[in-house]
């Protein structure tokens, strides 16, 4: 479903609460602010949209947040930027290559991004980034952080999906596989410790048993 009639060409969004959408990208020829958004936000679901901070100045391919900490990669600098502050204010991190990143939600300073060679994490904010270890049989593509449930029994932190559309998720014992999406992926979200989303260009895949099987929610209409 559609919820704005305003058209821009988003490259970055997270979701930091029921009606809070924070993006980024490009504006369309036709409108008269600057060709890059920096960060805006949607306090209504989608349907209106105000800029937030460095507006003309960045162009985030890629956007994550825990509570006033947001991270971007900026593709003008092709670096991390990091807002402390909701992202009034933002210093510039590492410099590299990624396809996507994702924080902590339990620990706003690790943040952790997909490279097209390997899996990196920052435990200071992005400043610096290592290889984590173990590293997935198959570079990720996109990832996200399993949500913490206090269970005993919870084994995942970080699931993700390869080029092929492979599902991984790192637990105690490494890195185990689970199904595959159909598809190239645009997108993709945990929301539930077994349950998944991903997106191609034209549909919406949804998993009930952490990525082992798929199936098809929706159809994007543009």
């Amino acid at each position: 479903m559609r919820v704005t009639q305003h058209l821009q060409d988003t490259m970055g969004l997270t979701i930091t609460g029921p009606d809070r959408f924070l993006i980024s990208g490009h504006s369309y020829p036709s409108d008269t602010g600057p060709s890059h958004l920096g960060l805006v936000a949607s306090d209504d679901g989608g349907n209106t949209w105000n800029p937030v901070g460095l507006s003309g100045q960045a162009d985030f391919h890629a956007l994550s947040a825990a509570g006033a900490t947001i991270y971007g990669f900026d593709s003008l600098a092709a670096a991390v930027m990091r807002s402390d502050d909701g992202g009034q204010r933002w210093q510039q991190g590492a410099s590299l290559a990624m396809t996507d990143l994702d924080v902590n939600p339990e620990t706003p300073m690790h943040v952790v991004s997909a490279t097209p060679t390997e899996v990196q994490e920052s435990h200071d904010g992005g400043m610096t980034f290592t290889a984590v270890t173990p590293q997935p049989p198959h570079p990720l593509a996109l990832l996200d952080h399993v949500p913490y449930t206090g269970s005993s029994d919870r084994d995942p932190v970080l699931a993700g999906v390869d080029a092929a559309g492979g599902v991984w998720a790192m637990g105690p014992a490494g890195w185990q596989p689970a199904g595959t999406v159909p598809g190239t992926l645009a997108a993709f979200t945990v929301i539930a410790p077994d349950r998944y989303l991903a997106a191609t260009e034209a549909e919406v895949f949804g998993s009930e048993d952490a990525g082992r099987s798929w199936n098809l929610l929706a159809q994007i209409n543009r």
